[in-house]
């Protein structure tokens, strides 16, 4: 929270990823005018992202609409290296591979870092947007520490 002061950010943040889509926003966008909330982040802008939002696209016949999207491409994405890393499949090497520690550079969603020791919470930066005038305003996206990236 400190670095977000030291950006100039002080308010109450709401702490849910279910915000992130526009749909959330409906007939009731009056009642969260002026929320902020997290989630688990912007769409990136590289050639890697914009390709899976085009595969994405031709498979459901629209667009990623909010995080879960490419949450569920980044959560493939991280079991497929842990995987490589283990030069197995098997579960319990799966899990060695992630409690080593692993970083995984983004695609759908910013990068994330895994520290050693087994932790399962990822380390990563975190989108911040706002409820305004019935749209959702992206105000920013937090840089992960990078003394906690292994």
């Amino acid at each position: 929270m400190q670095a977000l002061r030291a950006q100039g950010l002080h308010q109450t943040l709401l702490g849910t990823s279910v915000m992130d889509t526009r749909l959330t926003l409906g007939s009731e966008s009056k009642a969260l005018e002026g929320t902020t909330f997290t989630s688990y982040g912007f769409p990136r802008e590289s050639a890697a992202a914009h390709r899976f939002a085009a595969h994405y696209r031709t498979r459901e016949g629209h667009g990623p609409v909010g995080g879960f999207p490419a949450l569920g491409l980044e959560t493939v994405r991280l079991l497929q290296a842990a995987a490589r890393k283990a030069r197995s499949a098997k579960p319990s090497a799966i899990q060695r591979a992630l409690e080593g520690g692993l970083t995984l550079e983004g695609v759908g969603l910013e990068g994330r870092a895994y520290r050693p020791g087994g932790d399962h919470n990822p380390v990563s930066g975190v989108a911040i947007s706002r409820v305004s005038s019935g749209s959702l305003l992206e105000l920013l996206v937090t840089e992960p520490r990078k003394a906690l990236v292994p």
